[in-house]
């Protein structure tokens, strides 16, 4: 009986935990307005994050909450930092 208690409690936390998480998306560009495909977007401090696509774009998910730092590197330019907060389900950095 506990057993079946226990499973019925993990089905109904388990959609509450994956809803937890935040999309973050946006666009790397420079200074001109040219897209950068291959930058590293992350969140500091983390393991989450992902890199640009051929048009510049970047999407990925963090169970992060609150005030994060955004960090955009690419090969030839300074490493942006952005502080971005994680309150919503989809995040756009642009």
């Amino acid at each position: 009986m506990q057993n079946k208690i226990k499973l019925i409690l993990i089905l109904l936390v388990a959609p509450l935990v994956a809803a937890a998480q935040t999309t973050i998306t946006g666009t790397v560009k420079d200074h001109k307005g040219i897209t950068l495909p291959g930058a590293n977007i992350y969140l500091d401090d983390t393991f989450d994050g992902a890199n640009s696509d051929i048009n510049g774009n970047f999407t990925f998910e963090s169970e992060e909450t609150g005030s994060q730092v955004l960090m955009v590197s690419f090969i030839g330019f300074k490493t942006l930092e952005k502080v971005i907060e994680l309150n919503a389900i989809k995040v756009d950095t642009q």
